[in-house]
């Protein structure tokens, strides 16, 4: 895959859909971590450690996937 590859498939609109239902993704969750943080740990580590997978998929660069 080039960079221009990579670049055209970031604007795609099918892309630019799937960032955003995972940005809204993230955004309930952190909702949720706001009213239940510190009622059960094992669900605030798992709310936590998917933001951060989340996050990691929106802030792919080109450079990771070479």
């Amino acid at each position: 895959m080039t960079k221009e590859d990579f670049l055209d498939w970031k604007k795609h609109p099918v892309t630019k859909a799937v960032y955003d239902s995972i940005q809204t993704r993230i955004d309930d969750l952190k909702t949720e971590l706001g009213w239940t943080a510190g009622i059960d740990l094992r669900t605030d580590a798992v709310r936590s450690g998917s933001i951060q997978a989340f996050l990691h998929v929106l802030n792919i660069d080109f450079e990771e996937t070479q």
